[in-house]
């Protein structure tokens, strides 16, 4: 019955197409549809037709939505098709020159959190005051407020760490941060970049390391920060003849086992930390012990401070081996090992970590040394 609309040729058909389109227009606008949408399978088309026609002066800016939204002759894509102003919106009418796809911006890079300052603990739950705690305060803090460098040299094991921590927490308050560098055995290079690392300084790939020293320097010149270079060593001590913290606004401790720091590396004052006499050797171990233990075995416990030459490591490590006898029953654990520690000091040898072997300490406080204070070092352990 049909039959005849197959034969019909193409542009009738195009022709009735555009009489649907335009009749669906017509009907839109004298219905005053508000919103009318066109699916090409490709783009769907949303236009919002709005009472108020807008004009240059007040353009209206597009509605969110999701695919194709028209307003104000900018079509948005979560991009823009720029065209002509139209002032015809009520007919639907998009007029487009120039098509512009700004694709969503990257994310900004994130900025580097803030450095956080760093102290380690204590290793003793109680911090044995060693009678240079007030003269090393005030010469960090001389000059201008803040501006000094200062060091503190000892043999290894006997206490330039624990003092160090003490230092800075009790200086906490009058920098803005403080860091800690652990220097031992690394190179000048290493020692600068942990230190970069350390203060949130970000130094330039490519430069040299003059370059890296001058940026670290105009970094900190900027911060009143608080910095603790920690077991400066022979290996890294070109560093610090070249480098300092700006001091002022910051402040630097050092500690060392070279006792001719003074003369290697420019500082405000040098403090040498000596052993500890009786009373803090035997406060020391009662940190450990208790000082119930302690004057339960008074005699063995006097004993074991002199053949411990009141030495804080020698004292940390026979404290630990008391504690171990102890929890296995033994009943006089201090007299125990005062005994052992008679018959052969090798006891104190605990372990092979560096920091608890105690003859693995000096060895590397020997080696360190000069000549001349090696045989005075010797002497000294001897006597």
């Amino acid at each position: 019955m049909f039959d005849f609309l197959v034969q019909l040729p193409a542009w009738f058909w195009l022709i009735v197409l555009g009489v649907i389109l335009a009749l669906a227009f017509f009907l839109a606008r004298h219905f005053r549809v508000k919103s009318l949408k066109v699916n090409t399978g490709i783009l769907e088309i949303e236009a919002e037709r709005k009472d108020k026609k807008p004009t240059a002066s007040t353009p209206e800016s597009a509605s969110p939505a999701s695919g194709v939204s028209v307003s104000g002759g900018t079509l948005d894509v979560q991009g823009n098709v720029v065209g002509h102003d139209s002032q015809m919106r009520d007919q639907y009418t998009i007029r487009a020159e120039q098509v512009i796809f700004n694709p969503q911006p990257d994310a900004p890079t994130p900025v580097a959190p803030p450095p956080r300052d760093y102290v380690p603990q204590h290793v003793a739950s109680v911090y044995v005051q060693r009678g240079i705690e007030t003269q090393v305060r005030e010469r960090l803090l001389a000059g201008n407020g803040v501006a000094a460098i200062v060091s503190v040299y000892a043999p290894g094991g006997v206490g330039k760490t624990e003092l160090a921590i003490q230092i800075s927490n009790e200086l906490r308050a009058q920098f803005e941060k403080t860091f800690w560098i652990d220097c031992n055995d690394k190179t000048p290079e290493a020692a600068l970049d942990d230190t970069a690392r350390a203060v949130g300084c970000a130094l330039t790939p490519n430069a040299d390391y003059e370059g890296h020293i001058y940026e670290l320097a105009a970094y900190l010149g900027q911060r009143r920060y608080l910095l603790i270079f920690d077991d400066v060593r022979a290996d890294n001590v070109p560093l610090f003849q070249q480098f300092m913290p700006p001091a002022p606004p910051c402040a630097a401790l050092l500690t060392s086992r070279l006792t001719e720091i003074s003369h290697l590396i420019p500082t405000n004052a040098v403090f040498h930390l000596k052993t500890m006499n009786e009373t803090q050797a035997r406060a020391l171990l009662e940190t450990t012990l208790t000082r119930e233990r302690v004057d339960a075995e008074a005699d063995a416990a006097a004993r074991l401070l002199e053949r411990c030459r009141f030495h804080p490591l020698a004292l940390d490590i026979a404290a630990r081996m008391i504690l171990k006898l102890a929890n296995e029953g033994v009943k006089q654990p201090l007299a125990a090992i005062e005994k052992r520690v008679a018959q052969n000091l090798d006891a104190l040898a605990a372990g092979s970590d560096e920091r608890s072997n105690l003859f693995a300490v000096f060895a590397i406080s020997y080696d360190d040394l000069v000549q001349a204070d090696q045989t005075r070092f010797v002497g000294d352990e001897r006597a």
